[in-house]
Parts: C-alpha cells; structure tokens; sequence
C-alpha cells in the first residue's frame, strides 16, 4: 500500500540534494525505500539500493565513504553525468559517521 509519503518522496527527487527518512522501529522506512526502488525500476531510471546492514557494505563505507561506488557498480562503467542516479540507502545511522557519507 502506498502511502502519501510515497508521492511526496517523488516530488523531491529531482532535487540536487539528499532526503533523509526517519521514524520509529518498524514503521515501513524500508519498504517506502523498496517501493521507491521499484518505481524508479518502471521508469528505468538509474538507482540502486544498498543497506548498512550489510557487514560487507557497512566496513567498506566506514573505511572511507567513496567505497560505496564499489557497490553501486559506477566505477566499472561508463556513466552519463547528465543522468541523474538515485542511491537508496537503508539503515545509514549505523555508519560510524553517517553525515561525512553523506558530504
């Protein structure tokens, strides 16, 4: 089920900056995250989704913040800088500095 959130989610997103989810355990942050995921799929629009619950992820990004392009695929190919791509990030308060991430 969508929610009001949802729709307000995408009037944002072609904004340059980042949206910042938060709410109590369980309130349906990650599947708002996972439908947005899916929407952006129908649009095929360039996005990926990558959560710091991942031990692999989590180490990688708490060495230094740029490592997550290894998991997002952007090293390996080219990319068209003028297309927007969206990084859906799932537990980010987990990072032991989730603002420098963030910068």
């Amino acid at each position: 089920m969508k929610r009001k959130t949802f729709d307000d989610l995408l009037k944002y997103l072609p904004r340059k900056a980042y949206i910042l989810i938060t709410g109590a355990r369980q309130t349906g942050k990650t599947t708002l995250l996972k439908q947005l995921g899916e929407h952006l799929q129908n649009e095929k629009r360039e996005h990926y989704f990558v959560t710091f619950e991942d031990p692999g992820v989590l180490k990688a990004v708490n060495d230094h913040p740029e490592n997550i392009f290894f998991y997002i695929g952007r090293k390996e190919k080219m990319v068209d800088v003028q297309q927007k791509t969206v990084l859906l990030v799932d537990e980010i308060q987990l990072a032991r500095d989730p603002s420098n991430f963030l910068k």
